[in-house]
């Protein structure tokens, strides 16, 4: 099979990928690795699909921190691992952070107080503890847990 019928082949299979959710360039690149398709093959599929945008790491950041919000919300820390972990540079993940960075106090309160009328029942101490943990598991930061724990006063 030619070079140019293989980057055909290599696009088709990431736009299959797309479709089902957005993606990385470092994700797309391993799952066509994983498609044994060759390295010159892949650096062409994504260098066309990066100029045409369809492959575009600081959307995905962007979408990936809106979508955690929405479905497990999260705190910066945890959201800076996770965008690492799909190789997104520093740079563009503290460009996608600072947008959400008002959002993330109003989210820990939020499952705060959802997880406190869970945990009604506890000692205060015990209670503290819990939410906590929850909280600085869900990568929250330690100051605006702290914040937020002081608010609340869990009885």
């Amino acid at each position: 099979m030619k070079v140019k019928d293989k980057r055909e082949e290599a696009i088709g299979y990431t736009g299959r990928l797309l479709g089902v959710r957005p993606r990385s360039e470092k994700e797309l690149r391993e799952r066509l690795l994983g498609k044994n398709f060759g390295r010159a093959v892949i650096d062409s599929a994504v260098s066309f699909l990066k100029e045409r945008n369809v492959i575009d790491d600081a959307r995905f950041a962007r979408l990936w921190i809106e979508s955690r919000m929405n479905t497990r919300p999260s705190g910066k820390m945890l959201l800076k691992r996770e965008l690492e972990e799909k190789g997104i540079s520093g740079e563009i993940i503290a460009s996608a952070l600072r947008e959400t960075a008002e959002k993330e106090s109003k989210t820990a309160r939020a499952l705060a107080v959802d997880v406190l009328g869970k945990l009604g029942a506890l000692p205060r101490e015990k209670a503290k503890a819990k939410l906590f943990g929850l909280l600085a598991r869900r990568g929250f930061d330690p100051e605006v847990i702290e914040e937020i724990i002081g608010e609340l006063r869990p009885c």
